[in-house]
């Protein structure tokens, strides 16, 4: 039965992750759209109690309670870990319970002298804490959180090649070779994102030739036939080939590029040695990617044919296509593109070339949906934004994430669009009553330079509140899809977000002045409460916006009922009752007064009743039109 019921967990997560972003093709109209969301939102509600429940009374009594687990309990568990995480795609179902199953079978295994438990677990160990430092790499705030985990993989992952020892190998089960041969090239992944020196990257090129050579030793496939040594050698020297991904982000020297651009031109010829068994394991692109790449990197390659030969590979890619080779061509090569590109010398060829990329990334992330691949969609298009180059005239950085979001999380999107016009509404109807309260903002001295200043401070307002929530984009494939109560280290992570949305913003010249709303939303008015807690209002010109945008924040999380609650929302009375109870504390009490004007009130009823309505019906249309596109470029592709 408990077999049967973590086996649920697993069906009732994936099940949440497809209703909180519903086909738009399965749906007639935006007003069953609007419907389809809250239903399912109901939906997840009811299964997240649910699979919480089960935690608490499954899951948890085995992880808490002291002592060696049972045989029993051991086999449970590692069903269970291995129901939440694809070793092979690294996409997860629940990483946070994953963690904390790994976590307890790594307790257990070091009390007991089982060699081939240990090395399961110790597999388990680097597969859960590679996935945790990938998903917090995208969080610079928490860099010590990603190295921790970091620390934790190469710790688990030193252990497992300790047992390449032809002394301790021998020993080992078929299971048990075939875990350490595998990770002697996957713990390299450890590496990625970083901070890297000449001496890492030469550890990591090291740790990839010595298990290149475990191909040629007599040794080791002697006493591990059964192992796939032809797919081993061709994933090793495509990890190699790899380490220069992103424009040599991790700053490996030119002499380390020539060795890469090496061992490249034998992947390369590797390849098309055997293309029908070959292509099963990377795609053309993939290989063709990262050969073009290396040669560039090792001045083989001028820029302008790096850049010819990354257009050939672009112009060749499926739009549909969502598995690893999908995303190189899709994400990763426009990425490789704009960081050749010298942004004080673009010209009007690459200015449309680049307007191109971001419109089809945008199309290409509208089309991922519930894909399981969401995860690396978001990991490559989190790298376009931190590499955003603004074109006059062009898409901008602010449209490049509003867009993002509405692709890969439309409630997180509708919540933004409602607290920006929110926003808007209260800045308008402050201005009316309390000038004063925008002096020392956008160069305003009197109240008299208030009324010229007027249209920009409304504007500026309706942006800020659009952007304060930009830090979600980086966390929108995990715990946002969870459903359930989150544990406290999630919300750990959950409350680093406007740390995250500030450092994104800050990254385009034009969206950085929004910075400080996405920073300090979250912070209470007399500083008591809330995150971060090194955000300080003294001294910040736009505090009054930013005050503005907590009463938004919250006012548009309390009183949804569609795509962002699991339970019943609160009514707009109940929430001024709470408005006015936060008097001084939470809220700015100049604004809570604000709220006592019928003209207001009756504005932000309009807002509730048909504001969010009509943000619903905008977001089917841009979700359907992607989806028409899609059609049409299919057919005619065939």
């Amino acid at each position: 039965m408990l077999k049967e019921g973590y086996k649920q967990y697993a069906k009732r997560i994936a099940k949440i992750r497809s209703l909180s972003s519903p086909q738009i093709n399965k749906i007639s109209d935006s007003d069953e759209y609007a419907n389809v969301l809250r239903d399912n939102f109901r939906k997840i509600g009811e299964i997240a109690s649910e699979n919480r429940d089960y935690l608490d009374e499954n899951l948890f009594p085995i992880l808490n309670r002291l002592g060696p687990l049972t045989d029993d309990e051991i086999e449970r568990l590692e069903e269970f870990a291995s129901l939440l995480i694809d070793p092979v795609t690294v996409e997860y179902l629940d990483i946070s319970v994953m963690s904390m199953i790994t976590d307890r079978l790594f307790k257990d295994a070091s009390e007991k002298n089982d060699i081939d438990y240990t090395i399961r677990v110790l597999d388990y160990e680097v597969t859960s804490n590679y996935t945790m430092m990938n998903l917090t790499r995208r969080l610079e705030a928490v860099s010590d959180m990603t190295e921790n985990y970091r620390k934790k993989g190469f710790s688990a992952g030193t252990k497992l090649l300790g047992y390449l020892n032809k002394t301790e190998f021998v020993k080992l089960s078929d299971k048990s070779k075939d875990i350490v041969l595998t990770n002697s090239r996957y713990i390299c992944a450890l590496y990625e994102g970083m901070t890297s020196t000449s001496e890492i990257n030469a550890r990591n090129i090291n740790v990839l030739l010595r298990s290149l050579s475990l191909c040629e030793d007599a040794f080791y496939k002697e006493n591990a036939p059964k192992y796939d040594w032809k797919y081993h050698y061709f994933r090793t020297l495509e990890y190699l080939c790899n380490v220069t991904e992103n424009y040599n982000i991790r700053g490996f020297t030119e002499e380390q590029l020539e060795l890469v651009a090496d061992y490249s031109e034998l992947f390369y010829d590797l390849w098309n040695s055997d293309k029908k068994y070959y292509g099963k394991c990377s795609g053309k692109n993939q290989v063709e990617l990262s050969f073009y790449r290396n040669r560039y990197l090792s001045n083989r390659l001028r820029v302008d044919e790096y850049q010819g030969k990354l257009l050939d590979i672009y112009y060749e890619r499926d739009v549909s296509n969502y598995n690893i080779s999908g995303i190189y061509s899709n994400v990763l090569t426009p990425l490789e593109y704009i960081r050749t590109l010298d942004e004080n010398e673009i010209t009007e060829e690459q200015k449309a070339i680049l307007l191109m990329f971001y419109q089809d990334i945008i199309n290409y992330a509208f089309r991922t949906g519930n894909d399981t691949t969401v995860g690396y969609v978001l990991e490559y298009i989190s790298q376009v934004l931190l590499n955003f180059i603004e074109l006059p005239g062009g898409i901008t950085f602010e449209e490049m994430c509003i867009s993002c979001m509405a692709a890969m999380h439309p409630p997180t999107y509708i919540h933004s669009v409602m607290v920006g016009n929110f926003s808007r509404c209260i800045t308008t109807h402050l201005l009316r009553h309390h000038p004063e309260c925008f002096i020392g903002m956008m160069g305003v001295r009197h109240r008299d330079d208030v009324k010229e200043q007027r249209n920009d401070i409304i504007d500026y307002a309706y942006h800020c509140g659009l952007c304060h929530d930009f830090g979600k984009l980086m966390l929108l494939d995990t715990i946002f899809t969870y459903g359930r109560r989150l544990f406290d280290f999630e919300f750990d992570v959950i409350k680093i977000h406007p740390n995250i949305g500030a450092w994104l913003l800050s990254h385009s010249s034009l969206s950085k002045r929004y910075a400080v709303g996405a920073r300090g939303h979250h912070r209470w008015f007399d500083e008591s409460r809330g995150y971060p807690y090194d955000y300080e209002r003294i001294g910040v010109r736009e505090q009054i916006i930013v005050d503005i945008i907590t009463v938004a924040d919250c006012l548009d999380a309390a009183t949804d009922t569609v795509g962002r609650s699991y339970s019943r929302g609160k009514t707009f009375d109940e929430f001024l009752a709470e408005l006015r109870s936060g008097f001084g504390t939470q809220f700015n009490p100049t604004i809570v007064k604000l709220f006592d004007d019928e003209k207001l009130l009756q504005d932000i009823r309009y807002l509730l009743e048909q504001g969010r309505s009509t943000q619903y019906k905008n977001t089917y249309r841009m979700l359907s039109d992607v989806q028409v596109k899609a059609k049409i470029l299919k057919i005619k592709k065939k």
